[in-house]
């Protein structure tokens, strides 16, 4: 009786270890996988997680439309120059926690730029959401290197079907001299990007 008690302690107590130590593996797992996949500073997506949105969003098949979005903070060299590098982290933070309360595809790009995609459901609300981004960000109010004003960003945006990468980069392509036009229309606003004919 003694032995069986012995042994059944012995078990349970082996048992409870495995349970911690597989906890401990999936505690460490989600946290890898968390920072495999976002923005050390801002938290949101990073380009590595886009490769695997891109891939669940083609296997919804063919005729899939979508909306890619890219977000360029205005005169951001310029503000990094006037405030410093820290201030330029905190204005990164602040962006893009302010840009994720208008759509949650939100990833982080480049260095100032940040990428949004639509997928087919949400495509009526394009037009709005491009115009959003930019009013959002200046009603932030962040200190902006050019006075009298706030902080604004500029947006280049284009529509069409996505079904495969190749789609995608054309998308990309599109918005991205979408947002040239519209840095070079005089910055803080939305522009779609419309074939030239």
């Amino acid at each position: 009786s003694l032995y069986r008690w012995s042994s059944l302690r012995r078990d349970f107590l082996n048992q409870l270890e495995i349970e911690e130590k597989n906890k401990m593996i999936l505690e460490q797992s989600e946290k890898l996988n968390y920072i495999a996949n976002h923005d050390p500073l801002t938290g949101l997506w990073n380009r590595n997680y886009l490769n695997e949105w891109k891939e669940n969003f083609f296997t919804r098949g063919s005729g899939c439309q979508a909306a890619v979005f890219i977000i360029d903070i205005d005169y951001f060299k310029d503000y990094n120059d006037a405030f410093g590098h820290v201030a330029g982290d905190q204005c990164l933070k602040k962006v893009a926690s302010a840009l994720l309360e208008l759509n949650p595809a939100l990833f982080r790009f480049g260095g100032e730029e940040f990428l949004c995609l639509l997928p087919p459901e949400e495509l009526s609300r394009a037009d709005r959401l491009a115009e959003d981004f930019c009013r959002h960000i200046e009603a932030q109010q962040l200190p902006s290197v050019k006075l009298k004003n706030y902080l604004t960003v500029s947006v280049g945006y284009s529509t069409g079907t996505m079904t495969n990468d190749r789609e995608f980069r054309k998308l990309l392509h599109e918005a991205d001299l979408a947002l040239y036009q519209a840095k070079d229309s005089g910055r803080n606003q939305a522009i779609k990007y419309t074939p030239r004919t």
